[in-house]
This record gives structure tokens, C-alpha cells and sequence, in this order.
């Protein structure tokens, strides 16, 4: 269990943000993964979607901010 910072619906998929990065659940949050390997495992203080480019960004603390093509 860990703090949520952030939470970001795309579809039928779940995108939370974290302490300890950025994690996603096809199962309505009963079981969470790593969202991406390109992404760090470091505090993930907010999430936004773009539809448009059909990506996740996350700002992280300390390490900049970081895309995710979905």
C-alpha cells in the first residue's frame, strides 16, 4: 500500500501516481502493475492525460517530467 497522488481514467484502464512511480490496473484497482519501464520508481506528483497525442505525462519530484505513449 502506498499514497496516491494522482489518478487518471484512459478507457476501462487505471493510472495512478505515486511515491514510488507511476502504476496501472485493467481490473478496477483490484491488482496494480508498473505503468511503463521507462518510467522511474520516484515520487509522481501529477498525472494528466492528452488525448489528442494519446499519451500520459507525469511530473516527478526531482527527475523532471515524463512521457508514456499509451
Amino acid at each position: 500500500q502506498a499514497p496516491v497522488s494522482g489518478l487518471v481514467v484512459v478507457g476501462a484502464t487505471l493510472y495512478g501516481a505515486g511515491d514510488v512511480g507511476v502504476f496501472r490496473s485493467v481490473d478496477n484497482g483490484v491488482s496494480w502493475r508498473s505503468a511503463g519501464p521507462k518510467l522511474p520508481n520516484v515520487p509522481v506528483t501529477d498525472l494528466e492525460y492528452r488525448a489528442a497525442s494519446n499519451a500520459l505525462y507525469a511530473a516527478t519530484f526531482g527527475r523532471g517530467m515524463f512521457m508514456l505513449q499509451l
